[in-house]
């Protein structure tokens, strides 16, 4: 009885230990478990978050590229309306030009017949000297002291319809110059006959007028008209029976300064213009008081009953046509400067609309640059993002799977102890069972104790030899009983790792099998990666030419349009000068023929520079001065105007070739310090990458970096990508790796650029925080290596840095507000 209690207390030990263990392992598994469940929750909350993020950020690269679409097109649209608004600019300047040059010759020809009816030009030579003489009396005395107030031909505007009829009416009275009395006319005549100029005829402003109805004082002599006047006015009021269409009194018909009205009635005031000579004749005949009758054609019918006419008119007709000429080019000038104001205003809101869109193509391309440096820093973080998400996604499935392990682990251990505590019941039970029993054999082995006292000594060797055997037979069957449980347990356990197993082996088997479909999916997209990549940096680059070509394009456009817009404003000077010089020749060969009847060159071939008397010298040298004085002032001084300018050109071009001299030579040394430069960078660069994968191998072990440009052809414009591989890992790019992978390639490459140039100090700022030991082992043995040539200062917090230094310094505060320096020398 006492073997078997003694069994059952060795099976409830080892019950309990079994027990225990399994419930410190489900107690370690829960815990592990609500640390995996807040784990899941934490990577589930981080891909939502990344997720929410990579939405908005894919939608922001989404509306950026929407506004680069239609920033594009209006820049398309803008740019079209710009050659629109150049093309309607060219136009404009093109007949701004035209106008300025119709508005030279037309202020040309105005100043020529200007300063010929200011000359008295086809007047006769006493009315020439007359009003030469009087107009320098009149310019220092006044109009009213000279009493000169011009001809009768400059008093009158006659349409062109009845210049004939006026010119066949007065005659040579269109020669008679008008004076303020007749003592001004009588000292006239004195200056003529003086002077020895020639003849003329002078009217005074208020002629005598005769009345009467017959010849002489009948009003039938030269200037008796035989009117009376009529009102205030003085107006000459006839008779006039008209015959047909077209009859009226020819005064009415011309336009006189009030200030010469007498004069006019006077000259013109018997004057009827008829439709015909018959009409005149029948007129004449039957009028009482007789009056001058004219037609439109010059035939005119005097009061005398003279009759003139025929073909052609009269030479007093070119006077009055040159006034109308000159009142038409005034009108015509006054008319085109304003189609030249016109066009000046529409060039000004031409050139400000070209130049507002330019200023607005400008900013759409400014806006385009930013939205495009924006678009690609989005398509960057969109790519950390999906890095990040596929991370995540991987360690939450790993979290998973982990989870799922540790519950079915967790299930196992429950039915365990189940197990374990059913056992341990049924052993307690047991031992009570054989406790009670013990407990009656020992009272029967108390009554009987007596007896078998005697037989005690000598049984008790046999007692002692039996109690071993049975105490030796019972330990046995006791570790017989315990190694059936045991192997029970290990046959319950083995069946159901064999179930993980089979579960297990099915599940790698999918894994597998999802492995080698995401083995061959991440092998093509890499490949369409590599592809993309490749297309980008091409585009890239592309794009980057094509905007250094459109800047270089823009900019000789711009100095071409400047250039065009200088020479179209010299060209329209040219053709003004050219059209101003042309109109002038023309005029003077006109005048010439005019008045000579003869041309220019058979005049220069009549003057060969023969010697003659002095008195011919004399009358030469006067019509020469003449000459000179109708031809205006001269400069003297041009041919040394000319010669200063020969010169200042020859120095201007002897800069300009040094300028072009110096430029060559600048662009010689730019080449080739860009060569150099692009030698020197090539080398350093290799130098670097070596030595950059040298000590991210001695960093860290069995890993391996390098550096990549990104433009090989423009290493001015290159950039420099970062690669690096840690052990056990595929290569990935900086932004990919975690803060210590950052911080030990940010190390290699430091270090690598002092083994290359090596510098006399270096200072480092806590650059072993995000290190693990081993890693700051094998930094500090490099920091060491650098030692020899490298005075290094480094700031730290991790003792075994601080263990490798050979001088320490700390910063204290003892006492409050007081900071203490003490240091230590480690050698």
């Amino acid at each position: 009885i006492k073997s078997d209690i003694v069994n059952l207390l060795t099976q409830e030990a080892q019950l309990q230990n079994a027990l225990s263990y399994a419930r410190r392992r489900a107690s370690e598994v829960e815990q592990r478990l609500q640390t995996l469940a807040r784990e899941t929750e934490r990577v589930g909350q981080l891909r939502a978050e990344t997720e929410l993020t990579l939405t908005t950020v894919q939608s922001r690269a989404a509306a950026i590229r929407e506004r680069l679409t239609v920033g594009q097109r209006q820049r398309a649209e803008m740019r079209d309306g710009l050659r629109e608004t150049r093309t309607t600019g060219e136009q404009i300047d093109a007949e701004l030009t035209a106008a300025w040059a119709k508005q030279a010759e037309l202020r040309a020809r105005l100043a020529t017949l200007e300063e010929l009816e200011q000359g008295y030009d086809h007047y006769s030579p006493g009315v020439r000297s007359i009003m030469a003489g009087m107009v320098e009396l009149s310019s220092a005395d006044g109009a009213a002291e000279s009493g000169i107030y011009g001809v009768v031909a400059q008093m009158v505007d006659v349409p062109q319809e009845y210049e004939r009829a006026v010119a066949a009416v007065l005659r040579d009275k269109l020669e008679y110059v008008m004076v303020a009395d007749a003592a001004n006319g009588l000292t006239a005549v004195e200056y003529l006959r003086s002077t020895q100029a020639g003849r003329g005829s002078f009217i005074p402003l208020n002629p005598k007028r005769l009345t009467g109805n017959g010849h002489g004082q009948n009003g039938h002599g030269p200037h008796g008209n035989g009117h009376h006047t009529n009102g205030q006015n003085g107006h000459a009021a006839f008779s006039v029976q008209t015959v047909g269409q077209g009859t009226s009194l020819l005064i009415d018909l011309v336009t006189v300064d009030s200030r010469y009205r007498e004069v006019a009635e006077t000259l013109l005031g018997d004057a009827v213009l008829v439709p015909d000579l018959r009409s005149a004749m029948s007129l004449w005949q039957q009028s009482d008081v007789h009056h001058t009758f004219v037609t439109r054609d010059g035939e005119v019918i005097t009061a005398q009953g003279i009759i003139s006419g025929g073909s052609g008119g009269s030479a007093q007709e070119a006077l009055l046509e040159r006034r109308r000429e000159i009142r038409d080019l005034r009108d015509a000038r006054q008319q085109h400067e304003g189609v030249v104001s016109a066009l000046v205003l529409q060039r000004q809101e031409i050139k400000k609309k070209q130049q507002e869109i330019e200023g607005e193509i400008t900013l759409l391309e400014t806006e385009a640059r930013s939205l495009g440096q924006e678009s690609e820093a989005l398509q960057r973080e969109a790519g950390k993002l999906e890095g990040e998400h596929r991370r995540l996604l991987d360690k939450y499935e790993s979290v998973t799977y982990e989870q799922q392990t540790l519950e079915s682990e967790m299930q196992t251990l429950r039915q365990e102890i189940a197990q374990r505590e059913a056992q341990e019941a049924t052993g307690k039970t047991q031992r009570v069972e054989r406790e009670a029993a013990l407990t009656a054999a020992q009272e029967a082995v108390a009554e009987v104790k007596v007896g078998v006292e005697r037989q005690r000594v000598l049984s008790d060797e046999v007692r002692v030899r039996a109690a071993e055997r049975r105490e030796r037979l019972e330990g046995i069957r006791g570790q017989r009983n315990r190694m059936q449980d045991r192997q029970r347990e290990l046959t319950d356990r083995h069946t159901l790792c064999h179930k993980d197993v089979q579960t297990a082996s099915a599940e790698i088997e999918r894994v597998r099998g999802s492995l080698t479909e995401l083995a061959e999916l991440l092998v093509q997209n890499e490949a369409d990666l590599a592809l993309a990549v490749e297309a980008f940096a091409m585009k890239q680059s592309l794009c980057v030419r094509l905007r250094e070509q459109s800047r270089a394009t823009e900019a000789g456009l711009e100095q071409l349009r400047a250039t065009h817009s200088r020479v179209q404003e010299e060209k329209a000077q040219v053709d003004i000068a050219s059209a101003e010089k042309r109109v002038a020749r023309e005029h003077g060969e006109a005048t010439v023929q005019e008045r000579y009847a003869t041309a220019i060159a058979e005049v220069l071939e009549q003057y060969p520079e023969l010697p003659g008397e002095m008195g011919e010298v004399e009358l030469r040298r006067q019509d020469l001065r003449e000459k000179i004085a109708r031809l205006g002032e001269v400069n003297p001084g041009a041919a040394t105007e000319l010669a200063q300018e020969e010169e200042r050109y020859t120095f201007l071009k002897t800069q300009e070739h040094d300028l072009q001299h110096s430029l060559q030579d600048l662009q010689n040394t730019i080449t080739k310090l860009n060569r150099e430069s692009r030698e020197r960078f090539r080398d350093t660069f290799e130098l670097v990458d070596a030595k950059f994968g040298e000590v991210y191998a001695n960093l860290v072990e069995g890993g391996k970096a390098h550096l990549a440009l990104t433009d090989t052809e423009n290493l001015a414009e290159s950039g420099v990508e970062i690669a690096v591989q840690p052990p056990g890992k595929r290569l990935r790019s900086l932004q990919l790796l975690s803060g210590g992978e950052k911080a030990l390639a940010a190390l290699s490459l430091t270090f690598a650029l002092f083994l290359i140039r090596p510098s006399p100090f270096c200072v480092l700022d806590e650059v072993d925080a995000p290190l693990d030991d081993a890693n700051v082992g094998r930094f500090n043995q490099l920091v060491r290596e650098m030692s020899e040539t490298t005075q290094i200062i480094l700031v730290t917090h991790n003792k075994r840095t601080m263990e490798a230094a050979s001088t320490l310094y700390g910063v204290t505060m003892q006492e409050a507000g007081v900071s203490t320096i003490v240091s230590v020398s480690m050698s």
